[in-house]
């Protein structure tokens, strides 16, 4: 199934998040159940890669950072390359300078089928949803 990211990123309407995160638990269930009556027992860990900062949290917020090139603005919460702002923090990854923004910054709008982003240099970028189910 789809992960959280890529709804938030692809949707064309209004993701279902409430539908999709009951899919998650219930799968999360009916792994944990298969693996108890196969093994005897099972703990089930999980958890994503990232957060997710939705529009509806963001949208009555956000400054559009307007100090920055055309060029800069292909992803919503950063951009590559060290730009030294108020807003942002530059940092190295994968051997090139990264500047993360923090909340409430982006370097546009939300496109009209965005309904999330990174989170940046924020919370909801570093807090990720941790399910853990244990059977013995």
């Amino acid at each position: 199934m789809s992960g959280l990211d890529q709804l938030c990123h692809a949707h064309r309407d209004r993701p279902p998040v409430d539908y999709y995160r009951r899919t998650i638990f219930r799968n999360v269930a009916n792994l944990s159940d298969q693996m108890v009556d196969r093994f005897g027992s099972a703990l089930v860990i999980v958890t994503a890669d990232h957060g997710i900062l939705w529009r509806e949290q963001l949208e009555p917020e956000l400054v559009v950072a307007s100090d920055l090139f055309g060029e800069d603005k292909a992803s919503p919460r950063y951009i590559v390359g060290a730009r030294r702002r108020g807003y942002g923090r530059v940092c190295l990854s994968q051997g090139r300078d990264h500047t993360l923004f923090a909340v409430p910054y982006m370097t546009r709008r939300f496109r009209v089928n965005e309904w999330g982003v990174h989170g940046g240099l924020s919370a909801w970028e570093s807090l990720v949803p941790l399910i853990v189910r244990e059977h013995r």
